[in-house]
């Protein structure tokens, strides 16, 4: 099942998952479950690049020639609107990994919701 905000359920599944978590790093964004009052249990449990400042919502990493992306799909919600702090930070992170494409040629953006999807009928 899903947390859908109650801590209860996000401690089971966070207690599952340690013995793996524990060892491999795992790279997470939000998603429409972790939505629920206002991504709180989520931001307290995963901390990705640069969390003090993007609150692990959206962030970037470098692997040798690979930039990957990740940012918040669930932010807009079904409008057109992105949130302005992570517009102005995908705008800068495109920006800045543009300038090094020679050394870092592939770049990977990423999030809970497809930014294409050919399938409109599915609620979820």
């Amino acid at each position: 099942g899903y947390a859908d905000g109650y801590q209860r359920h996000w401690d089971v599944f966070m207690r599952k998952i340690e013995p793996i978590a524990k060892r491999v790093p795992y790279m997470t964004t939000p998603g429409n479950h972790e939505f629920w009052f206002n991504f709180t249990a989520y931001k307290a449990r995963f901390q990705m690049p640069k969390y003090q400042e993007y609150e692990s919502m959206h962030w970037s990493l470098e692997l040798g020639p690979l930039h990957m992306m990740a940012m918040n799909t669930e932010s807009v919600l079904d409008t057109s609107n992105l949130d302005q702090a992570q517009r102005k930070w995908i705008d800068e992170d495109l920006t800045s990994v543009n300038q090094r494409r020679s050394s870092v040629p592939w770049v990977i953006a990423t999030g809970h919701r497809p930014f294409y999807c050919g399938d409109h009928n599915k609620k979820d």
